[in-house]
């Protein structure tokens, strides 16, 4: 019961807010553009997304293999961009 009284209550205050943001806007001659933005400011609220599903967490052994792989990459791609820079066999002192 408490629920929908605080929901009456609520419509019934931005209704009021409302009406006096266009009464004002009405007493003001130049000023049509509240009155629009007034009544855009009435929106119901976006419906709440679900959380996405907990992962397991990875054992200590998938955690290890991973980082290895990891680092096995990096690596190999560090490698591939030296070389692409300077083919190997180049020598810096000459």
């Amino acid at each position: 019961m408490a629920k929908k009284a605080r929901k009456k209550a609520s419509k019934k205050s931005a209704a009021k807010k409302k009406k006096k943001v266009v009464a004002k806007a009405a007493k003001r001659p130049g000023k049509k553009k509240t009155v629009k933005a007034a009544k855009k400011s009435v929106k119901k609220a976006a419906p709440k997304k679900k959380k996405a599903a907990a992962k397991k967490p990875a054992s200590l052994g998938q955690r290890i293999s991973k980082a290895f792989e990891t680092m096995v990459e990096t690596v190999e791609e560090t490698e591939a961009l030296r070389n692409k820079m300077e083919p190997p066999g180049v020598s810096e002192s000459q």
